[in-house]
């Protein structure tokens, strides 16, 4: 291993830590109010593994959006093998969440099959949809061939808060500050058939679009009203 190699392990090993830490933190601060199918206390633990879709800009405490309702079902995310995505899979990990190395465009991939054999267990599965580059708020068809394949439909999620902070990042990465108010919610499924043309395929990209920028907008507004 050289010098740069283990520096960097050490520095995705400290921003685990110290990442984990401070989401942890926000997350007891917040007042949550739940909107949608996260009514429902049974969501996560009826009808098998869920593939659930959320912006990259809307990841940080998404993982919360689980594990505040059930602790037992695992959920794996897709997340990037460049350092970013090491960093991010490093923090969710201390957060309870698994993670498998690829990309949501990665069609027919290790990744992908990986995945479907986690759901087909029972396992639910998260995906940012834009990621891991962009352009951001534009699904890339890897999710969208996903549920093709795994028979899963495809659940929008996306939280929001009265008081943020919001990153010059490619995404627009949000972050609640401590003690808002915050809201999150789990959109209506979309369901995609096993087999699809391409030009099918586009038509599910722009309904997957639809339905979360929707659900960002409306609760972004329901924070701001």
């Amino acid at each position: 291993m050289t010098p740069a190699t283990r520096f960097q392990n050490i520095k995705v090993w400290l921003i685990g830590i110290l990442g984990s830490m401070l989401l942890k933190a926000i997350h007891l601060t917040l007042s949550w109010e739940n909107l949608g199918m996260l009514k429902d206390p049974g969501f996560w633990s009826a009808g098998g593994g869920r593939l659930v879709a959320f912006w990259h800009g809307r990841q940080l405490l998404m993982s919360f959006i689980k594990v505040d309702f059930d602790r037992k079902i695992p959920l794996y995310a897709l997340i990037s093998e460049h350092n970013d995505g090491r960093m991010i899979a490093a923090i969710v990990r201390r957060l309870g969440i698994s993670s498998v190395a690829g990309s949501s465009s990665q069609h027919g991939s290790q990744a992908t099959r990986e995945l479907i054999g986690h759901m087909k267990a029972g396992s639910h599965v998260g995906i940012t949809p834009d990621g891991p580059k962009g352009p951001a708020y534009h699904s890339k068809a890897g999710i969208i061939f996903l549920a093709a394949l795994s028979g899963k439909p495809i659940y929008p999620m996306s939280y929001s808060a009265q008081s943020l902070w919001t990153f010059r990042s490619w995404d627009g990465m949000i972050l609640p500050k401590p003690f808002s108010r915050a809201v999150r919610m789990i959109g209506e499924p979309i369901f995609v058939p096993r087999r699809i043309s391409k030009e099918e395929t586009s038509q599910y990209q722009e309904q997957l679009d639809t339905a979360l920028n929707l659900l960002k907008d409306s609760l972004d507004r329901h924070m701001y009203t």
